[in-house]
């Protein structure tokens, strides 16, 4: 990694705002209700990146699994997009392995979308 960046080691080392929050009660902040439709197109957006690569395979996985995830693996994916496109290049097309297992099965899951 270079200096300052993120690392998927462990989701103790990622930003605070990176994984948001959940309160206690909540039916899950991805649940599709009244103002959910803006929220989960919001994230759609931010699955376009720089790269067209990226691009294809995040919105395809978005497309096609996002709903299929359970509310961890929702703030886990949500917590990728907040990586530099760099960093999700190494891990979602390079290969690069996730010192975290939730977080490598999920890359797993992302990588092998367009080609079961």
């Amino acid at each position: 990694l270079t200096p300052g960046a993120r690392s998927l080691r462990s989701r103790s080392s990622w930003p605070s705002g990176a994984i948001d929050e959940r309160t206690e009660g909540s039916h899950g902040e991805f649940e599709i209700g009244p103002g959910q439709d803006s929220r989960r197109a919001r994230l759609r957006w931010r699955c376009r990146r720089g790269m067209r690569e990226l691009d294809v395979l995040l919105i395809h996985f978005f497309e096609a699994s996002f709903d299929k995830l359970s509310e961890t693996e929702k703030h886990t994916f949500q917590a990728l997009l907040e990586l530099p496109d760099p960093e999700l290049q190494a891990y979602l097309i390079a290969g690069r392995a996730s010192e975290d297992p939730d977080v490598e099965a999920l890359l797993g899951r992302i990588r092998t979308s367009l080609h079961p």
